[in-house]
């Protein structure tokens, strides 16, 4: 998936600054527990991030992590980013740490009616057209469906699907279609009242078609 974002209302710092709070209280107990011999997926874990030795929430990436040379590559559910972490700072979480008790903040996203191209060279052009689209500019992101899809992992997660736009109005999706990074999603009847975005979104992929470009190179 292309995004992880996270939204931090006023409501939302509120429940991590007491998390942290809980967390305090429990450190020296959580701490002195010994990192689990595997790390499942699905599964919450507490571990310690070397960029500021405070301790966070994390979800492995993997179906099943025994070693790789002694690290673990992970989600932080509350903030998005990810990382490879030393098996050995990994520690397990209580009942009451847990997503029923806390919900994760960070939510999984991707972009509305797009089929990416899984490549890593478009996957890698893609995020350069990312930075360039935005750092330092006023995007916004307006919510159009939820979904749940099926990972490598053998799980089913919950997706957020979003239209990405500038202050101008230009779509971000619009975008990544006219440089045939990726396929438009058909089979989109039931949304009626996106039928104008729709549009703008299959012209940019006849766009991309037109100029055999990106994932249109050899044709259809």
């Amino acid at each position: 998936l292309f995004l992880l974002t996270i939204y931090h209302t006023s409501k939302d710092t509120l429940k991590l600054t007491k998390l942290n709070v809980r967390f305090n209280a429990k450190r020296k107990e959580i701490l002195s527990q010994k990192p689990p011999k595997e790390i499942k997926p699905d599964t919450l874990y507490w571990t310690k991030w070397s960029h500021d030795n405070n301790w966070y929430r994390i979800k492995a990436s993997q179906k099943s992590i025994r070693s790789m040379r002694g690290y673990c590559h992970v989600t932080f559910i509350d903030y998005g980013n990810t990382d490879f972490v030393p098996l050995k700072s990994i520690r397990p979480i209580g009942d009451e740490f847990n997503e029923s008790a806390i919900p994760a903040m960070a939510k999984e996203c991707d972009l509305a009616f797009v089929i990416w191209e899984r490549s890593y060279n478009f996957r890698l052009s893609s995020m350069e057209l990312l930075n360039k689209w935005s750092t330092e500019k006023e995007i916004l992101g307006s919510l159009q469906y939820t979904d749940f899809v099926y990972d490598r992992t053998g799980l089913f997660r919950e997706v957020q699907y979003f239209f990405i736009k500038d202050k101008a109005g230009k779509f971000f999706n619009a975008e990544v279609l006219a440089q045939g990074f990726g396929r438009f999603a058909d089979g989109y009847d039931h949304f009626p009242s996106l039928q104008n975005e729709i549009e703008v979104l299959k012209r940019s992929e006849s766009l991309a078609k037109a100029l055999h470009i990106g994932v249109w190179e050899n044709g259809d």
